[in-house]
């Protein structure tokens, strides 16, 4: 897990291989402990004065072999029963960073590229030398 903060946004990005069912209950403890640990840390977690806090924005960069089903992952789908009226809802985005020379976001960074190719030229090697 990688936090990325500025002022206005708290980022969460998160690399796995599987898209675990789960991953949207682990982000929502992700940021309330980013959240707490900042208003604690500013000494504001008990006042009565409405303090602007960053807008979280949760990522998965997906690798795996399984082809990605979902693009977006939602907090509500692991709710006993979600008749769409939930107080509390949390979005993930999944962001498919397996190599392809047409994959967008490789373009714009060259270490998540670099990365991603590592990863797939493994694979390939891996194949190789299990046939």
């Amino acid at each position: 897990m990688k936090k990325v903060e500025t002022k206005e946004k708290t980022g969460i990005q998160y690399r796995d291989t599987l898209i675990r069912t789960l991953f949207k209950v682990r982000f929502l403890s992700y940021i309330t402990d980013i959240l707490y640990m900042w208003f604690v840390e500013t000494d504001k977690l008990y006042g009565s004065t409405l303090y602007k806090i960053p807008a979280p924005k949760c990522y998965v960069l997906y690798n795996g072999i399984e082809p990605l089903k979902e693009k977006t992952l939602k907090l509500s789908d692991a709710f006993y029963i979600n008749d769409g009226k939930t107080s509390l809802e949390l979005e993930v985005t999944v962001i498919d960073v397996n190599y392809c020379e047409k994959n967008e976001i490789l373009a714009k960074s060259e270490s998540l590229k670099g990365y991603s190719y590592l990863i797939d030229q493994i694979r390939l090697n891996q194949v190789k030398n299990h046939s």
